[in-house]
């Protein structure tokens, strides 16, 4: 029903208008023959002001419920927008929070030799990795009508996934060279952080 009524909205609009115009004059006609009588122009003057009154009233309830509907919708999207930035938000937090983590870990490994920030290192990447896959996912499913910066906002979350991926590969580096790494990731981290907040405002 739907469907019918978007494809022919334009038809069914202007077959209304007719519709009520040949109506009335119809009934005026007919109340003129004899055969047929109404009253007198009172009555018919009474007819007129009912139902053009009826017209308007009708045209004003469809506009104002158009203009609800309108509203509502773009308050849905306002509040479905707001939704997902908010989720964005959270999970680059979550994302920065992890990769630090697991960093810092794998440098205990490496000074310690304890297994245990081992463990916790590579459980750590897994997180990484885990919330990479949702911010990417999310921020090119969202179909809003502003995408902001989603492309170099994805790059930098794609590169730092890359680089700590690359620092927990490292065998060979001495102590010192990890942490240098680790460092320049958590610099790449802020600037995640600062393109994130560009994200919201343009988007």
């Amino acid at each position: 029903m739907k469907r019918l009524i978007k494809e022919n909205g334009g038809l069914m609009f202007f077959g209304g208008i007719i519709f009520l115009i040949i109506v009335p004059i119809a009934i005026y006609f007919l109340s003129s023959v004899p055969l047929f009588p109404v009253g007198g122009n009172n009555d018919w003057a009474g007819f007129w002001g009912g139902y053009l009154g009826a017209i308007i009233g009708a045209f004003v309830a469809i506009f104002v419920m158009k203009q609800t509907i309108e509203n509502e919708k773009e308050t849905r999207k306002e509040e479905r927008q707001e939704k997902f930035l908010i989720d964005i938000v959270e999970i680059i937090a979550e994302f920065a929070a992890q990769v630090n983590r697991s960093n810092t870990n794998l440098l205990r490994f490496r000074a310690t030799g304890e297994e245990q920030w081992n463990f916790e290192a590579v459980y750590g990447m897994n997180e990484v990795t885990k919330l990479e896959n949702i911010l990417a996912i999310k921020i090119l499913s969202y179909q809003g009508e502003k995408y902001g910066s989603k492309e170099k906002l994805l790059e930098e979350i794609v590169k730092i996934g890359e680089e700590t991926m690359h620092l927990h590969g490292v065998k060979v580096n001495t102590f010192q060279e990890l942490k240098k790494e680790a460092d320049d990731i958590s610099g790449h981290l802020k600037e995640l952080m600062r393109e994130a907040g560009e994200y919201v405002i343009r988007t």
